[in-house]
């Protein structure tokens, strides 16, 4: 039996079935690492003028008696990919059984599949590979002119040495732009979403710059496409969505309004309505007030068409009332209290956060007293509820007032400062802050804290507490890493170096620069502007910080020694350095 030839005739005999594609494959396997090429057609006349292209295969028959299956592994040597490698190749195994019938697998070797590999294997001799099971001769054209267009992509990146293989994590973890391509066979629509669902395709990063070709990234085997549709969801006149967005898959299309419905449709004929609540407030209320109007009219449009809900027996009305009425009375106590973030339920811990949201309801919406034995008439109270956090201030209603809750981030209420030598001073709310709190704002409020903090002058006393906060930002920074936080203290320590004249010149500068050293390395004027204050000073606490920047810690150490309040020079964001 000659495996080889019965292999060659096997993989020739399955391409000559196809209406655009030629075999010109050797039974001598006379080159070094490929038995021929299959020739590529506009069309099945298949003359000269009509050819788009050639890949180049190698053939390997390999004798089984193993059950067949949907993959096999084949052993093939790292010299034969090294040879594919600038055009790629198609790579056919063909098993034959003890009755001499033939199964063909195959693999698709594009070159920076090929790059990806010999990175992979190193030194090696030869590595095991997975096969696919070949598809039907109807469906192989299409994957061998997708072949080849991919391999003409990919040839000016593998003959670049500065090329390197990207990594499909890292790309999604980014959401760099990405882009893939597919030709296919024949002229219904439909045939290209079987096409894409069916095969592996391969993704590009779209360059940054027109005219310059796409990066290469790897191959996927696509489970979903989408796009958005702008026409307008409307029922009985009101839009409810601006657009909407259709997703197919392999076996269904759905529409999708929003973030919390979805229609499926299988196969042109039955359709199921599927409602997810778990996203944030504003987006349940649109999706309720979509779905109880529908559920009152039967009816709604997309752009000029119009569709119907045939069935609602599955649908209870009154459920979905009771629950956009409890949603609206959450979104106005949101509302009241100016918060800006999108409130996200998690109705797996729906009753404890529920019991904090009822006593915001009742005392802004529902203007009834909140009596707690435990606090005063003026109670500073934070909460933390689902995603948000809210540093609140509630206040005791006086003479037929009611009781109210007042948002530290949002509100341009002043509160009075008064000071052991009889001095009042007007400063912002946000002024009383702390570390604590600063690990859980939204950086949503960080540009109105700013400007609450640089608006009302630069008296003394007032600067102290400004600085206390550039502090506590930093501590918390510490905590969290959050690069948005650490620009905010950053620009505050500019601007007390400039309005900040009560303060030390050496302690704003320290303030400035290691909020600066959290960001980068300090420049050489910085440097030079520490070693002046080292040369100029000769408090032990600020000699600790100036080392500690300078990153000479073992003369930080030394004057650390020497600091008598040890404890307190702990609780300054300087002292992260040390550690």
């Amino acid at each position: 039996m000659d495996i080889e030839k019965l292999a060659t005739a096997a993989v020739t005999t399955y391409i000559s079935k196809t209406d655009c594609l030629s075999p010109f494959i050797s039974e001598g396997d006379k080159e070094p690492s490929w038995d021929g090429n299959i020739y590529l057609y506009k069309n099945k006349l298949k003359r000269k003028d009509d050819c788009i292209g050639k890949v180049s295969v190698q053939v390997k028959g390999k004798y089984s008696t193993k059950l067949v299956k949907a993959k096999c592994k084949y052993h093939v040597e790292i010299s034969d990919l090294r040879n594919y490698e600038l055009h790629g190749a198609v790579y056919f195994v063909v098993l034959i059984d003890e009755k001499m019938d033939t199964y063909i697998y195959y693999n698709l070797f594009h070159p920076v599949d090929i790059k990806r590999i010999l990175l992979r294997v190193g030194n090696q001799k030869g590595t095991n590979i997975d096969f696919s099971r070949a598809p039907s001769y109807t469906d192989i054209t299409s994957i061998f002119i997708n072949f080849n267009n991919d391999c003409d992509k990919q040839v000016s990146f593998v003959k670049s040495p500065s090329f390197t293989v990207l990594d499909i994590d890292k790309i999604t973890e980014e959401q760099l732009p990405i882009k893939f391509s597919v030709s296919c066979s024949g002229k219904n629509l439909s045939k290209v979403f079987d096409y894409i669902f069916a095969n592996e395709v391969f993704l590009y990063a779209k360059s940054p710059i027109d005219g310059y070709p796409d990066k290469p990234i790897d191959k996927v085997l696509v489970r979903q496409l989408g796009h958005i549709i702008h026409e307008k969801v409307v029922i009985n006149k009101v839009t409810y969505f601006d657009e909407y967005t259709i997703r197919y898959s392999k076996d269904k299309y759905s529409l999708v309004f929003g973030k919390c419905i979805i229609i499926d449709c299988f196969n042109g004929s039955s359709c199921t309505f599927n409602i997810n609540l778990n996203h944030s407030v504003k987006e349940q209320i649109l999706a309720l007030k979509f779905i109880v109007e529908l559920l009152r009219k039967s009816v709604f449009n997309l752009g000029n068409k119009e569709f119907y809900l045939s069935d609602k027996t599955n649908f209870d009305i009154n459920k979905f009332e009771d629950r956009l009425y409890d949603l609206q009375k959450i979104q106005n106590v949101l509302d009241i209290l100016g918060v800006k973030e999108d409130l996200i339920i998690d109705y797996d811990e729906y009753e404890p956060n529920y019991y904090l949201l009822n006593i915001l309801i009742k005392v802004l919406v529902n203007k009834e007293p909140y009596n707690n034995n435990k606090w005063d008439n003026i109670q500073r109270v934070n909460m933390k509820i689902y995603n948000i956090y809210l540093p609140l201030i509630f206040i005791k209603g006086k003479n037929g007032e009611s009781d109210t809750f007042i948002n530290e981030l949002t509100s341009d209420i002043d509160i009075t400062l008064r000071f052991e030598n009889g001095k009042e001073l007007l400063a912002p709310l946000c002024i009383l802050l702390g570390p604590k709190d600063y690990q859980s704002i939204s950086s949503l409020y960080y540009e109105h804290i700013f400007k609450s903090l640089t608006i009302y002058g630069n008296e003394a006393p007032l600067i102290e507490r400004i600085n206390l906060s550039m502090l506590s930002m930093l501590l918390a920074y510490d905590k969290t890493s959050n690069k948005e936080l650490l620009d905010v203290c950053i620009s505050l320590s500019e601007w007390l170096l400039v309005n900040g004249e009560s303060l030390p010149i050496e302690i704003r500068l320290l303030n400035k620069l290691q909020s600066i050293k959290r960001h980068r390395f300090l420049n050489s004027e910085e440097i030079i502007s520490l070693q002046k204050i080292a040369q100029n000073c000769r408090k032990p606490d600020i000699l600790t910080a100036v080392y500690l920047l300078l990153d000479e810690r073992d003369k930080a150490k030394q004057y650390y020694k020497q600091i008598e309040n040890k404890k307190n020079f702990k609780n300054y964001p300087i002292y992260s350095f040390m550690k």
